[in-house]
């Protein structure tokens, strides 16, 4: 039997969400890390700030349905 329960929207929420929040958090550190290392090439229109990528991770984790 799941120990996950059903909110009024009908989505799973966890029986302790702080673990989810903190594990979210952890993955959110080892990408901010990753991009971190990924030098910005001139080639591409792709160089965000830290902060811009923070966000939009962020955004991405809002979307992630329990």
């Amino acid at each position: 039997m799941s120990t996950q329960k059903r909110d009024q929207q009908g989505k799973f929420t966890s029986e302790n969400p702080r673990r989810f929040i903190m594990r979210v958090t952890a993955q959110e550190k080892k990408l901010v890390e990753k991009f971190r290392q990924i030098k910005p090439s001139k080639s591409t229109n792709n160089n965000h700030s830290l902060e811009e990528l923070q966000a939009l991770i962020r955004k991405r984790v809002d979307n992630i349905e329990l």
